[in-house]
């Protein structure tokens, strides 16, 4: 009898009764979703890390790149200033997006650089072959390719040397509408038509854009806005607007009167004196620092798909987002939408509050409901130049 009992008493001791069956596996459910989270949590981490680590090898990248291409522009010598007529100019000017002349104001502007540069060895050959290969297959006509290449080599090798060249600088647009550029450089050997030639009006008969584009090299690429200040002797801050003791946006070391002629402050350059100066070296002046604000595009952040959910017209100082916490919020900033630069003053909810339309050259337009509306991440880059000078007179 008690044999029996004991068994009965183990048997149900072995067992697990429902009860304890249900907290036990809510307890396993509670770790696993905890698990779940920190799995999701571990990867958002990594992958906001690889981003950043992303952006910053692109901004070092890209500085590093443009830094190359300033550091490398010269200007003329001391006795050059004294005794002959300047070769050696700086000019800064704007022109439409896409260096099309016939686009007029309708379209959002760049600053063109032209400066005159430095060449290394290896630059100037290469530049060399290109203006040589013409004639290099005229000498050798029907001779075949390897008397060609000779002949070619022979030319660059006789070619005198002179270390200098002449450097376009400009964004160029990837996209029909505007909002990517990548910034592309020209090298020429010296060129008194290129010297002569005003920016705003490149691509036009003088200089095609179908012969210049094939002559320029990648610098940075996926841009979403190029910039280059100018720093005068009569400049206090970087943050003034020229006039106000600001940079120069616009730029002509011989003050010849080159540049357009314009009201706005950022495209009038102050130290202007007229066509009498053109042939005057002595008072040729040349800015002591130059700086390069770049936008770098970030593509994860454009992935996340901030748009416009209403319409957005050209006078229109707020503007109702979706997804706006993909946007700094805050104080205020600067967004791209579509073509056009918008600076705000403030993130209000899924508001942009007291926007400036049509900043960085662009113009305020007409914006669909669900256009992008992008941020990207802004580079700055402060070049001291050797051949800084002053003028007298100013």
């Amino acid at each position: 009898m008690s044999g029996s009992l004991t068994g009965s008493q183990g048997s149900k001791s072995a067992g697990f009764t429902l009860l304890e069956l249900v907290v036990v596996m809510g307890i396993l459910s509670g770790f696993l979703l905890m698990l779940v989270q920190i799995l999701g949590s571990g990867v958002s981490i990594f992958q906001e890390g690889e981003r950043g680590q992303n952006m910053a090898d692109r901004r070092a990248v890209a500085s590093r790149a443009v830094a190359i291409a300033i550091d490398a522009m010269i200007g003329p010598t001391l006795g050059r200033y004294e005794s002959q007529e300047p070769d050696l100019r700086l000019r800064l000017d704007w022109a439409p997006l896409g260096l099309d002349p016939a686009a007029g104001d309708q379209t959002s502007r760049i600053q063109v650089l032209r400066a005159s540069v430095a060449l290394s060895e290896n630059q100037e050959a290469a530049i060399l072959r290109e203006e040589l290969q013409a004639s290099a297959e005229d000498i050798a006509s029907g001779a075949g390719e390897e008397a060609v290449l000779e002949k070619l080599s022979q030319l660059v090798e006789q070619f005198p040397r002179v270390g200098r060249g002449e450097m376009l600088l400009f964004p160029w647009p990837l996209s029909s509408d505007g909002v990517f550029m990548e910034l592309r450089r020209a090298l020429f050997l010296p060129d008194d038509e290129l010297n002569e030639l005003a920016l705003r009006d490149l691509g036009s008969e003088e200089l095609p854009m179908e012969d210049l584009l094939p002559l320029t090299d990648i610098v940075v690429d996926s841009l979403l806005h190029f910039e280059v200040l100018c720093w005068s002797q009569r400049s206090r801050s970087w943050e003034n607007e020229p006039g106000s003791g600001g940079p120069e946006y616009v730029w002509d070391s011989a003050r010849a009167g080159d540049l357009l002629v314009s009201e706005a402050p950022r495209e009038r350059f102050s130290l202007d004196l007229g066509p009498e100066s053109r042939l005057d070296p002595r008072d040729d002046v040349f800015p002591r620092w130059v700086r390069i604000i770049m936008v770098l595009d970030d593509p994860k952040a454009q992935a996340s798909g901030t748009v416009l959910i209403e319409p957005l017209s050209p006078t229109s100082d707020t503007a109702l987002l979706d997804r706006a916490e993909n946007i700094d919020a805050g104080g205020a900033g600067m967004v791209k939408i579509g073509p056009e630069w918008v600076a705000y003053r403030e993130i209000r909810g899924r508001r942009l509050i007291g926007m400036e339309r049509g900043q960085r050259g662009t113009t305020a337009v007409d914006h669909a409901l669900g256009s992008r509306v992008r941020r990207g991440l802004q580079v700055v880059i402060d070049r001291a130049l050797q051949h800084g000078r002053d003028a007298g007179d100013v």
